[in-house]
């Protein structure tokens, strides 16, 4: 689905004559010389992921609302608008785009790292302007929450407002999260909060085969929070990561493949727990 850029750090985007790349960017080139001339894949049989940052780069056309009347107020208003996306430049912040059909809008995090243009006395109320950006990571779906259901789970809006979604479990249990997007999401948070004291936390994603284990005890009401994006994982509010034992198979912690992700759940212990993952759905 094609889609155009339309603001940056709540800055609308020209959305006049606008062309826009509809590239994928750059995948990690995996190879590995051997010697003798021969080579392999170090991704092996996983995807390759995409090489940030990424450029973006959108031409458009800075034309104010045709009711401003007279040329004297459209320069007004086109240096108006000209500043307002000056104002912007070095700054990092929320770029979002939205498909040019039916569909939702989509964000990811990018700095504004370049406006060009060339003013002429052709046409003194429009001003033909390029904005390159980086992008930092993937294009992100609205906030998904989910638990046990096959469903993604709640949804919320571009500022990721939606409350987290919990279901209890108890040990053996396997949750299904979604991702709805074409592109694996590397930075989900999984929480975990039981009811009585357990110890040998294990987390399996079956679609990858990756395996997160923790082999401290998490005692009875402290709150268990792995962030795969930061890299980090906490105990009670305290930092745990000493105990942590990351995927023997996968270089991310809990890498969600497009579609189901089946997540077995198991630990040692008795009594519930329960249990919330959060994350955007991502895209190319």
């Amino acid at each position: 689905m094609p889609y155009v850029l339309c603001s940056f750090n709540n800055v609308a985007l020209p959305a006049w004559e606008w062309q826009v790349a509809i590239g994928t960017g750059e995948a990690v080139d995996g190879a590995v010389e051997l010697t003798g001339g021969r080579a392999l894949d170090r991704f092996g049989g996983t995807r390759a992921p995409l090489r940030y940052p990424i450029d973006e780069e959108y031409e458009a056309t800075i034309f104010p609302a045709a009711s401003t009347g007279l040329a004297t107020r459209g320069r007004a208003d086109l240096l108006q608008l000209l500043n307002a996306l000056k104002g912007q430049i070095g700054r990092y912040g929320r770029l979002v785009r939205s498909p040019d059909v039916m569909g939702r809008a989509q964000w990811a995090n990018a700095r504004l790292i370049e406006l060009r243009g060339t003013r002429t006395f052709v046409n003194e109320v429009q001003q033909p302007v390029t904005l390159r950006f980086e992008r930092f990571g993937p294009w992100r779906d609205v906030l998904t929450a989910g638990g046990n259901g096959a469903s993604p789970g709640g949804r919320a809006d571009l500022a990721g407002t939606g409350a987290e979604q919990t279901d209890t479990i108890v040990s053996g249990t396997i949750i299904r999260p979604h991702n709805g997007g074409n592109l694996d999401v590397c930075d989900g948070v999984l929480t975990i909060t039981p009811e009585a004291n357990i110890s040998n936390l294990t987390i399996t994603n079956n679609a990858t085969g990756a395996v997160v284990r923790f082999m401290a005890t998490i005692v009875a009401g402290a709150v268990w929070r792995l962030d795969c994006g930061a890299a980090s994982v906490t105990n009670g509010g305290s930092d745990a990561f000493a105990d942590l034992v990351v995927p023997e198979v996968d270089e991310e912690w809990l890498r969600l493949v497009p579609g189901e992700n089946p997540l077995l759940i198991s630990w040692s212990g008795g009594g519930h727990a329960e249990v919330g993952i959060t994350f955007y759905d991502a895209h190319v």
